[in-house]
């Protein structure tokens, strides 16, 4: 299999093998450029603020042909973390609705929902099975109170990939929203992009 990028287009590759993609991910020797240019830019006073609008909508550019939509669906956050709590925390919730998550996530995959129990919201959790997350086990936990089904495209803790073509249609039968973290299938965690993908009906 040929490789997207060359070992020696990251940092640190020389003597060592990174097998932790799924967590922290060596920065790309690119970075280095776009760090000095964004001082440089920084450091030219009120015109930094252009030239920062001019980069963000570039990136968004990127961003929308990467993931297939328009660049208007891009937003930028510090994480994906900061993305689901966003959710979390901006969907108005009642008493006895209910999340599916499974228990191979990220730990802010999981933390920002076990506070909405004060607001009586269910947290149902998908317990693997051999470290592998199977879909049916998914589906028996939605039912017509359940409002987020919740989980990364990859799990940074066995690698799985999820199958998130058949998950979004199983969510999307039931009245519940797909929040997918695609961090760690996204090309890389630590420096990368990070893409919390909020999927409506």
């Amino acid at each position: 299999m040929k490789a997207l990028l060359n070992k020696s287009d990251f940092i640190g590759l020389e003597e060592r093998v990174n097998l932790c993609a799924g967590g922290e991910t060596p920065m790309l020797k690119s970075h280095f450029g776009a760090m000095n240019q964004f001082a440089l830019d920084k450091s030219q006073g009120e015109r930094a603020r252009d030239l920062e609008a001019q980069k963000v909508e570039s990136a968004r550019m990127k961003c929308g042909r990467l993931f297939g939509v328009e660049k208007d669906d891009i937003t930028f956050l510090s994480s994906a973390s900061e993305g689901i709590n966003n959710v979390a925390h901006g969907l108005k919730w009642k008493m006895g609705d209910n999340v599916v998550i499974v228990d191979v996530e990220f730990p802010s995959g999981i933390l920002p929902w076990t506070r909405l129990c004060s607001q009586g919201v269910e947290v149902r959790i998908v317990r693997h099975k051999n470290w592998f997350i199977d879909i049916e086990d998914i589906a028996a936990q939605i039912d017509d109170r359940t409002r987020v089904v919740a989980l990364s495209h990859v799990s940074m803790f066995t690698g799985q990939r999820m199958d998130v073509s058949s998950i979004s249609q199983l969510v999307r039968s039931s009245n519940a929203l797909f929040l997918r973290d695609a961090t760690h299938a996204a090309g890389g965690s630590s420096g990368g992009c990070k893409p919390c993908g909020y999927h409506g009906k």
